[in-house]
C-alpha cells in the first residue's frame, strides 16, 4: 500500500515518524526533521512509503513549487528533490529489487500534484534500492570503508601514507573524542564555519545553530561529533550521521594552523574504529567536490578499495510542462540556456 505523508500536518508527520521506526534502517535522511532542515522558504517535506508485508520503501521529497522561482511567478505545479546526502529510495525485505507498485502510486501523486520532474541522489547500496522506473545516471566515485576487518587488518588495508599521518598525529599527542551527547556543539559550530570562510564555501554549505541544534535534538541517536584535541584545544572536528548499519561522514572542519599534525587522518581513523566497534558495517566517506579530485584521493586512502559508484535518478513526469518552463526562461532571461548535464535544466 502506498501512502504520501506531509511534514507540516500533524497526523501525518506523525505516521512518517512511525514508519521510520519500523524501518529496519531508520535512515538519517529519512527523518522528517531531517527534510525540514533542507526545506527552504516554501518548500515542504514529504515522504512517500510503501507497505507490504514482506517489506517496504522510504523515499523522502522536497516539494519545491515552481511559482517561487523568479523568472516563473505565477506558475502552477512542482518539483521534486531530495534532500541533501543520500536519499533513498530505501527499500527492504521483499521490495529490494521490486515494488512496482510503489513507483505506480508515487507517479499518480506526482500527476495530481502537478510535479514536472524529479532529482534524486541515491544510495550507494543495491540492497537499499527498488527497482527503478529508469536508469539511474552516474555521476562519480564515492568512498566506503567496509567494516568486517579486524582492527590490525584495518589498519593494513590504509594507504601507506594514511598510516604515516595518524602516526605523526598521535606523536604528537593528538586524541580524538567521540561526543553522542553533543556537549561540544558550539565549538564544532564555529571551526566548521571557519573552514568554509576559509575556503570560500558556497552559501548552501552555511548553517545557523538553530539548524544543528535542531538536528541534534530530534535525531537521538542518529548523529555523533568526533573531536581531535591538542593540549586541551579541539582542533579539527566531524559531525557524522547513523543509521543501524551505516556511519556518514557529514560535515566536519579543521583549523589551519593545526594541518601539519594531521589530526583528520587521526579522526577519520578513530571515527572508522569507533563504528566498528558500535556494530556497524560500513562508514561511507563520500566522494570529491568533483569527480576524482584531491578530496577523493583524499578519502580514497582510506578504502583504497572502497571506490562505489554514485549515481542520481533524473525523471520527467511532464515533459510538456518542462519545455514550456525552458521557453518561459528564455523569454525573461534573454541569452539564458540550459547548462549541459544539469538537471533539471530549467533550474541550471
Amino acid at each position: 500500500m502506498f501512502h504520501l505523508y506531509r511534514a507540516e500536518i500533524p497526523n501525518e508527520r506523525a505516521r512518517w515518524l512511525e514508519a521510520w521506526e519500523r524501518s529496519p534502517g531508520r535512515e538519517p535522511s529519512c527523518h522528517p526533521s531531517y527534510v525540514e532542515l533542507f526545506s527552504r522558504g516554501d518548500e515542504r517535506a514529504r515522504l512517500a512509503h510503501y507497505e507490504a508485508p514482506g517489506g517496504g520503501v522510504l523515499y523522502p521529497l522536497i516539494q519545491r513549487p515552481l511559482a517561487s522561482l523568479d523568472w516563473a511567478a505565477g506558475s502552477a505545479g512542482c518539483d521534486l528533490s531530495s534532500p541533501y546526502g543520500y536519499g533513498g529510495p530505501y527499500a527492504w525485505g521483499d521490495a529490494v529489487g521490486s515494488a512496482p507498485e510503489f513507483f505506480e502510486g508515487l507517479d499518480q501523486w506526482a500527476q495530481a500534484e502537478g510535479v514536472v520532474s524529479s532529482f534524486t541522489r541515491l544510495s550507494l547500496f543495491e540492497d537499499d534500492l527498488p527497482a527503478l522506473p529508469s536508469a539511474p545516471s552516474p555521476r562519480f566515485g564515492n568512498v566506503v570503508r567496509p567494516l568486517d576487518l579486524s582492527e590490525d587488518e584495518l589498519w593494513r588495508d590504509y594507504a601507506h601514507k594514511v598510516r604515516k599521518n595518524v602516526k605523526r598525529a598521535q606523536a604528537a599527542g593528538l586524541t580524538v573524542s567521540a561526543d553522542p551527547g553533543f556537549e561540544t556543539l558550539s565549538t564544532f559550530i564555529r571551526i566548521y564555519t571557519e573552514t568554509m570562510d576559509r575556503r570560500a564555501a558556497s552559501e548552501s554549505f552555511y548553517f545557523n545553530a538553530e539548524f544543528f541544534t535542531r538536528l541534534v535534538r530530534e535525531l537521538p541517536g542518529g548523529a555523533v561529533l568526533f573531536n581531535v584535541w591538542h593540549q586541551g584545544e579541539i582542533i579539527s572536528t566531524e559531525l557524522t550521521l547513523r543509521s543501524t548499519k551505516t556511519l556518514y561522514s557529514f560535515l566536519g572542519g579543521t583549523l589551519a594552523e593545526h594541518f601539519d599534525l594531521r589530526p583528520n587522518d587521526l579522526l577519520k581513523h578513530e571515527a572508522i574504529l569507533w563504528a566498528k566497534a558500535a556494530g556497524l558495517q560500513r562508514f561511507v566517506l563520500g566522494g570529491g567536490y568533483g569527480g576524482e579530485d584531491g578530496i577523493y584521493r583524499y578519502k580514497l586512502a582510506f578504502a583504497p578499495r572502497g571506490t562505489r559508484p554514485f549515481c542520481v535518478l533524473n525523471r520527467v513526469h511532464d515533459a510538456e510542462a518542462e519545455a514550456a518552463l525552458i521557453a518561459g526562461r528564455r523569454r525573461a532571461e534573454p541569452g539564458w540556456e540550459p547548462k549541459e548535464g544539469f538537471f533539471p535544466s530549467y533550474r541550471s
